[in-house]
């Protein structure tokens, strides 16, 4: 009996402290350790981002409530910022003055907001007609459209056909692309300029972004504030990897169109390979008209 006294003695003690230990983790408030700070996105590809940072104890979320004296939204992050991954923050009209307050909370759902209001300030759109597209929006109707921003693809294009483009125009055409998100009032709030051509895009489940490149040769995963994740290209391509990207070759001279994804983390897309056929017919671009022997063109698989 003193054995079995024993045994429930130490069963009951046990519980007793993983109870008390329980119940200590969970008290631990909220606090910020750190003034919430907020600096333009880092990456000039995307420059109407904003990157929030501060360091917390006892924080699982984030809220921020933004305001620019006309539309004032609320936003929620179920994680806080760390040191190598601050919280983005997007959909801000461009060249406009933000009051931003900025909260944390506990487990529990505890609010503690830092004291004082965030200045922001974003910057304006490009004037550059070169560089940046004209457009009109004849109608906007928020009533019928999903919520979020929209995007779509720009591109540039001189009035003549590709066998008939100078040199100049080619590089008119393959060194620029961008993507424009324009809100439900048809506002630009968001844009991705990068450094090549940009053709078809999908908006992936994550929330990142693929699209293909002729110019880069392949199709590119980014996230919204413009960083490359993951890069698959062609050969005679340099997909211009930096660290944390990844890069996989292909053993095709480019990839184009528009990325179709498909299950368990693939995507479907076109590539472009040189094959020659013998006595292919010839056309009206021909500097020279082939009657015989052997052509060349590109095949689309």
């Amino acid at each position: 009996m003193i054995r079995n006294g024993y045994r429930q003695v130490v069963a009951i003690l046990s519980l007793s402290l993983v109870t008390y230990f329980g119940c200590a983790q969970n008290t631990i408030a909220a606090e910020f350790l750190s003034a919430p700070e907020i600096r333009q996105n880092s990456n000039p590809a995307v420059p109407l981002a904003a990157l929030l940072s501060f360091e917390s104890v006892g924080a699982s979320a984030t809220r921020i409530k933004i305001d620019d004296g006309e539309r004032r939204w609320n936003v929620h992050y179920d994680r806080v910022p760390s040191i190598d991954k601050p919280l983005p923050i997007l959909g801000m009209r461009p060249d406009r003055e933000f009051e931003i307050t900025v909260a944390i909370l506990d487990a529990q759902g505890r609010e503690v907001v830092a004291p004082g209001l965030i200045q922001y300030e974003t910057p304006a759109l490009p004037t550059d007609s070169y560089e940046w597209p004209s457009y009109e929006i004849l109608k906007s109707d928020p009533s019928r459209m999903e919520p979020g921003i929209t995007i779509v693809q720009v591109r540039r294009w001189p009035l003549s056909r590709p066998q008939q483009m100078t040199p100049a125009q080619r590089n008119f055409v393959s060194d620029y692309g961008m993507l424009l998100g324009f809100d439900e009032t048809g506002e630009v709030v968001w844009y991705y300029k990068p450094e090549h051509s940009l053709g078809g895009f999908e908006r992936l489940d994550n929330g990142n972004i693929l699209y293909s490149s002729t110019s880069a040769g392949g199709v590119i995963e980014i996230d919204m504030l413009g960083n490359k994740l993951n890069i698959w290209y062609g050969e005679n391509h340099d997909p211009g990897r930096s660290e944390g990207v990844k890069a996989l070759p292909l053993g095709v001279r480019y990839l184009h169109h528009q990325p179709a994804p498909a299950r368990n983390d693939t995507f479907l897309a076109f590539s472009v390979e040189p094959k020659t056929v013998p006595n292919y017919f010839t056309n009206e671009y021909d500097p020279i008209p082939r009657k015989e022997g052997l052509s060349s063109y590109w095949m689309l698989s």
